[in-house]
Order: C-alpha cells, then sequence, then structure tokens
C-alpha cells in the first residue's frame, strides 16, 4: 500500500482523525502498539490524540506487537473530526478491536474462563479421589 497523505494543521483544508490507543502501560502492555494512518507510522504511544489527514478515505491500521492487525477504512471531508478507538486484547490469543466507538478488550470470556474450567477440573479430581477411597475402604472391610 502506497503512503496517502497527511495534511498540515490548517483547519480549512485538513480533516481531522481523533485517535485514541485505549489503556495504559500497567494495563495494556509496556509496547504500545504501531498506528499507520494513510500508510503514515505514528510514535507509539497510549491515549488521545489528533491526526491531520488529507480529506478523502482514510485508512487506520494497528499492529500490535504479535503481529495481529486491524484495520478501519472510512471517509472524511475538510474540517471533519472524525472519532477512532482501539482497545488492545487481554491476552496474546485475540485481535485488538477498532471503531468509531470506545471499544471493549477482546479476550476477556477466554482469559476468565480458565479458572473455572481449573475449578471444574479440581472438583472432578476431588470426586474421584473420594470414590477410590471410598471403595478402597469398603474392599477392606472398613
Amino acid at each position: 500500500m502506497r503512503p496517502g497523505p497527511l495534511a498540515d494543521d490548517s483547519e480549512n483544508e485538513a480533516a481531522f482523525v481523533d485517535l485514541t490507543v485505549q489503556g495504559s502501560r500497567l494495563s495494556a502492555g509496556l509496547h504500545p502498539p504501531q498506528v499507520c494512518v494513510n500508510g503514515h507510522f505514528l510514535p507509539r504511544a497510549y491515549g488521545a490524540r489528533t491526526v491531520p489527514v488529507a480529506p478523502g478515505p482514510i485508512q487506520v491500521a494497528v499492529v500490535d506487537g504479535r503481529s495481529r492487525s486491524v484495520s478501519l477504512d472510512f471517509s472524511a471531508e475538510a474540517g471533519q473530526h472524525v472519532a477512532v478507538f482501539y482497545a488492545p486484547p487481554v491476552h496474546r490469543l485475540a485481535k485488538g478491536a477498532i471503531g468509531h466507538e470506545r471499544q471493549r478488550r477482546p479476550g476477556k470470556k477466554f482469559l476468565f474462563s480458565i479458572p473455572l474450567v481449573m475449578a471444574l477440573a479440581y472438583l472432578v479430581l476431588l470426586s474421584v479421589a473420594v470414590f477410590v477411597i471410598s471403595r478402597m475402604a469398603s474392599d477392606a472391610g472398613l
């Protein structure tokens, strides 16, 4: 893909992408994702920023540290501000989420199901152990 134009800050010629990379170094990871607007890479950072772009078709692509990417294509007119939100995934197996409204972090259901599966496995092993011990006790005549 060939880089599209970014615009200067003049209000009458540019459209604006109000980009928010949700999270922080504590909640989403030490390395912020790489954001690319119309083929131009932006400095890595969490939080909100405004990026001036040329009016017309716009592509915002985000690549996290695991080479998983998501993108959003839209059009903007001169002077228009378009909100774009990116939420990084909770774990390494999920992709991030991107959209025009605040996003939920993908992967929470999977992450929270792990303790439930572990607890279920523990209960099954415990019941098998109780059954085996009771069977051994009955065979021994206790």
